[in-house]
């Protein structure tokens, strides 16, 4: 929160984010960093606080961790004690002494199961009339089995056959009600009769209209035709009514053989088997005994255990709580002031400046207020030239950069710049007012020694840190890159895009995407 009172504002990428990148529009604009929104201003600005570690909340944070941490300890050495006395009034074993009685439960356990399984082989090993009974056994299921499956083959086409007939007959009951009708209402003449319903009259000849005549001979022989085809579906309806009855004949008799046969063969294997069965039994019931005894034991180790894991968590989170009250004590005594980093800020920014060169390189600081860049004593806002708060844009994003690369911040090592020749007299389609070119003409900003400058200085500054091993990055986009610094700089170019089909470049891909 920017106030003691405001409600607390979740911190973005987005909002980091605006300090590493700022494209076209952002690079000498007078609404630097959403300057006009004040809602958006408040809330960079306790961004750029975060990113400068001068938060004070961030202590505030870590003594609110450092008192979870106490507290969780404190409900850890109480589940330690109630367990303690528990084991102490139940007198129960030390963990090796459990740990002892679980393997030997467990080598127990293992030859038991062995012994079973011996007695389960030799209960399976049956001799040859028992293995043919089986077989005959099998052979009567298989029989069975076909037996279903022909009966509900057969099933479905009676089905389908009852279903056709009785189609067959609404058809011919359908006809014969067709030559009723045309004998019983004759509109071969003009009559005029009344509405059985509602009196009214009618004359034949418009009744006619709404009825299709039909030939009285092809009615006939189409019954006649249906009731052949249906005499011959009856056949075939009594056909297999026959089959599905000698199948259940069938499937009776083949299930009695059946039931005999598994009769026989249980008689056979119960007087085969008895003489394993009470040996079985009683090694089973041991096995549960041991059993039984080796779950109480795991219990036992795992309430042990659990003490141990109780102790090992304390001494972590007692671990924990050291390393947190060092780095609040650490944070207290070096966290700097938003003074002081806004002093280093200006100083870097002073750097830049002075070697781009600007003129009258004075009162340059950055403002406690805005956190903004002051040029002259004047802020960033009220700079009149383009090019002047061009190169100031410039300087603040480096002078960030630099200062995380120097100290310890929360700033990602990367800075992104889009059109940085913007009012320096190389990208043409930025125009300036009239007072702001008058300015910048005075100034001597559309000299092109100054945009080599820019170039120079974030070259020396990337290769000042590499060669201490801080890794960092600088990306620039740039609209018109001189054929003055291809020589020096073309080492650093990945990508090049251009509007026309050209050597070494590829099409834009912004409004030359086909």
């Amino acid at each position: 929160p920017s106030k003691d009172n405001s409600p607390m504002v979740r911190l973005s990428f987005r909002d980091i984010f605006k300090y590493c990148y700022f494209d076209q529009d952002d690079v000498g604009s007078r609404d630097l960093l959403d300057r006009k929104n004040y809602s958006l201003m408040a809330k960079n600005k306790e961004t750029f606080k975060f990113l400068h570690n001068v938060l004070d909340t961030q202590i505030t944070e870590l003594q609110n961790m450092i008192g979870e941490k106490v507290r969780e300890k404190k409900e850890i050495e109480n589940k330690y004690g109630a367990i303690s006395s528990f084991l102490l009034e139940t007198k129960l074993s030390t963990e090796g002494s459990l740990q002892a009685e679980k393997e030997e439960l467990n080598e127990k356990l293992i030859f038991l199961e062995k012994e079973k399984n011996k007695i389960t082989d030799k209960m399976k090993s049956n001799n040859a009339e028992m293995e043919e009974l089986r077989s005959v056994v099998l052979e009567i299921e298989q029989k069975i089995n076909i037996l279903f499956t022909k009966k509900s083959h057969k099933e479905a086409q009676l089905e389908q056959n009852l279903r056709l007939r009785k189609e067959y007959y609404n058809d011919i009951n359908k006809l014969q009600t067709v030559l009723q009708v045309k004998v019983s209402i004759s509109m071969l003449n003009y009559k005029v009769v009344e509405c059985p319903l509602c009196d009214s009259r009618m004359e034949t000849s418009e009744i006619k209209k709404h009825f299709i005549e039909h030939n009285e001979d092809v009615l006939k022989k189409e019954i006649n035709s249906i009731k052949n085809r249906s005499k011959d579906l009856n056949k075939i309806v009594d056909e297999l009514r026959d089959e599905l009855f000698i199948i259940e004949d069938e499937i009776i008799s083949n299930r009695t053989q059946l039931d005999k046969a598994k009769s026989i063969l249980d008689t056979k294997a119960e007087t085969f088997i008895s003489p394993y069965i009470s040996q079985r039994d009683m090694v089973i019931s041991e096995l549960s005994s041991y059993k039984e005894q080796l779950d109480k034991v795991k219990y036992f180790l795992k309430v042990r255990s659990q003490l141990s894991e109780l102790k090992q968590k304390q001494e972590v989170i007692a671990n924990q709580i050291s390393e947190l009250d060092s780095r609040l004590e650490s944070l207290k005594e070096q966290t700097p002031s938003v003074e002081e980093t806004l002093s280093d800020l200006g100083t870097y920014l002073k750097e830049f400046l002075e070697y781009i060169p600007i003129k009258n390189a004075y009162g340059i600081s950055f403002s406690e207020k805005t956190f903004l860049p002051i040029v002259r004593d004047r802020d960033y806002i009220d700079l009149t030239s383009g090019g002047l708060r061009t190169l100031v844009s410039v300087g603040y994003i480096t002078s960030i950069l630099k200062n995380s690369l120097t100290n310890e911040t929360n700033f990602p090592s990367l800075i992104m710049l889009d059109t940085i020749g913007k009012y320096l007299g190389k990208t043409k389609k930025y125009s300036e007012d009239a007072d702001g070119a008058k300015e910048s003409k005075i100034e001597g900003l559309d000299d092109p020694k100054k945009y080599i400058r820019i170039y120079d200085y974030l070259q020396k500054m990337s290769n000042d840190f590499l060669e201490k091993g801080i890794e960092h990055q600088i990306i620039l986009v740039d609209n018109d890159f001189p054929d003055d610094l291809e020589k020096d700089f073309a080492q650093y170019v990945v990508k090049r895009f251009s509007t026309e089909d050209k050597e070494g470049y590829e099409i834009g891909f912004i409004n030359n995407a086909n």
